[in-house]
């Protein structure tokens, strides 16, 4: 069960971050502690066939893995920070509500995209960093899915993983889930199961993008 808590007497919508057939993502302030947040708001029922299904199991699976790897107070570098699940009511549409933590910076596709190169230095920075956050999802036993650059923030030189939403823990992993460009060969192949070294091969595509600024690289 879901609790229910109104938007208008808790929160102070800022600004759109991101809107699909999903929901939408607001910059918003918590009004009852005065911190900045992220809310991503998912329609309660979403077209499916000719009729319409509930997403509460696919939006408590999401929490589940984010409680897993990063959940406040004991929240991870690596990480979005999850804070809050509840029910709501938003201009007329309900919705389910997940807040997170506010991440002021740039998804690494689109910082990758305005600069022309990063330095030596940056670039091993960021390559430790990913590998440290990818590290550390797999202890928890937790597959991504969905590696890539627009899945990965900037902020005060840290590099965060964010959207868990078709994650998976290991024990029940199926399924061609994913963006092409950065899906391992295997699940390309209509693999049953979906391994930690999927989301290896996916770190290595996104780590080729940043790199090479996003040009081309042949394979040889």
């Amino acid at each position: 069960m879901v609790d229910f808590k109104p938007i208008k007497n808790n929160y102070t919508i800022l600004d759109t971050i991101g809107q699909g057939s999903y929901g939408i993502v607001y910059q918003a302030i918590n009004t009852k502690i005065n911190k900045l947040v992220a809310l991503k708001l998912l329609k309660r029922k979403r077209r499916k066939g000719l009729g319409y299904i509930e997403t509460l199991d696919e939006v408590e699976h999401e929490v589940k893995i984010l409680k897993t790897l990063s959940s406040y107070p004991e929240c991870s570098k690596y990480v979005v920070c999850f804070y809050d699940l509840f029910a709501t009511k938003y201009e007329g549409i309900e919705y389910y509500a997940i807040e997170y933590e506010y991440i002021k910076g740039y998804d690494m596709q689109t910082l990758t995209n305005e600069r022309k190169k990063f330095t030596s230095y940056e670039s091993c920075l960021m390559v430790k960093q990913l590998l440290e956050g990818l590290v550390y999802m797999h202890s928890k036993n937790v597959v991504h899915r969905d590696i890539k650059p627009a899945n990965i923030m900037f902020s005060d030189s840290r590099l965060v993983y964010i959207d868990f939403g078709i994650s998976c823990f290991l024990t029940d992993c199926f399924g061609q889930v994913g963006t092409i460009r950065f899906m391992a060969p295997e699940i390309k192949a209509n693999s049953v199961k979906y391994w930690k070294k999927a989301d290896v091969y996916a770190l290595g595509e996104t780590i080729k993008y940043i790199l090479s600024n996003n040009t081309e690289i042949l394979d040889i």
